[in-house]
């Protein structure tokens, strides 16, 4: 069962003048015989009518380091496509440091 919470939203200009919003949510995953808490990503793009959606699945039981990811992806405007490359070059990072 996952639970999904808005930490921010981002519209963009783009040069052909359409504009896009891009969503960042924190996810909660909670297993049903286990009370542990994981949490993972959500990002969802909107370009007027078609929107596009990618998420993590449960990648941390660390909300504040999800939150953190979360925050550096929304300062990077990373997008649906390329959010499971960025998570995986964080999570590199970070093991190898």
């Amino acid at each position: 069962m996952s639970k999904l919470y808005l930490e921010g939203t981002k519209n963009l200009k783009l040069e052909n003048e359409n504009e896009i919003e891009l969503s960042y949510y924190l996810m909660e995953c909670r297993k049903k015989d286990n009370q542990e808490t994981l949490y993972g990503i959500q990002i969802q793009k909107k370009d007027g009518e078609k929107v596009e959606i990618e998420n993590s699945g449960c990648i941390s039981y660390s909300k504040e380091f999800v939150l953190q990811m979360i925050h550096k992806m929304m300062e990077g405007t990373v997008t649906p496509i390329t959010m499971l490359y960025i998570i995986d070059d964080i999570m590199t990072e970070k093991l190898c440091s």
